[in-house]
């Protein structure tokens, strides 16, 4: 093999491990946000993965007339074990 070659199998052998990293948190957040969206809609209420006008994700939830943003699925998940969804 030429040394290019082996530089770019040594390169890849480093970032694949990241890459599934990447994948693995990625998958988690989806879970976590499907079972707060699961949560929410057994108490009557509504998830809605939303963008603030920063490009950061937020989750807006809206029971009845209410409706308020989150900026992270942990404050969500709080408010949600609150009003006494099942966890």
């Amino acid at each position: 093999m030429s040394p290019d070659t082996l530089e770019m199998l040594q390169m890849l052998s480093v970032a694949l491990p990241v890459i599934e990293q990447d994948e693995q948190r990625r998958a988690a957040l989806v879970k976590r946000q499907a079972t707060a969206t699961a949560r929410a809609a057994l108490i009557g209420a509504i998830v809605t993965p939303s963008h603030n006008d920063r490009g950061q994700p937020t989750w807006l939830l809206s029971r009845w007339s209410l409706t308020r943003e989150f900026a992270s699925l942990d404050e969500l998940e709080a408010l949600l074990t609150r009003m006494g969804a099942a966890a």
